[in-house]
């Protein structure tokens, strides 16, 4: 999970740094699991021109990208020449099912097949 927590950031810092995006504020990363998948959301403020953001926003969910956004909120800066607001990121990770242990009949009948094989 920490791992998944650390590639979620860094793929939003990578993102804003490379389209230009000057995130303001970022808030704590909540998370959510159930017993397929793992949620994760973080709440960022930022500011920029209208072409960086839709250029970061587009390329964040791009790809094979699993980040998409939940909510977006956006007004001018006073001169009007920037966007500022909130924008709601989530990523969903899919959890590794629990490996079952293998019965005692199918280990078994898994060595009996592979030593009658060995026979000439």
């Amino acid at each position: 999970m920490t791992n998944d927590i650390v590639a979620f950031g860094r793929a939003i810092q990578m993102q804003q740094a490379q389209s230009g995006v000057q995130v303001t504020s970022t808030g704590r990363t909540t998370t959510r699991t159930n017993d397929f998948f793992l949620e994760l959301t973080q709440t960022i403020g930022v500011q920029s021109r209208e072409a960086q953001l839709v250029d970061f926003l587009y390329k964040l969910g791009a790809g094979s990208s699993l980040i998409r956004v939940r909510g977006l909120t956006l007004h001018t800066d006073p001169a009007g020449q920037n966007l500022v607001g909130n924008v709601t990121l989530v990523a969903s990770y899919q959890k590794n099912p629990p490996k079952k242990p293998a019965s005692a009949v199918q280990t078994a009948s898994t060595k009996a097949a592979a030593a009658s094989a060995k026979r000439p």
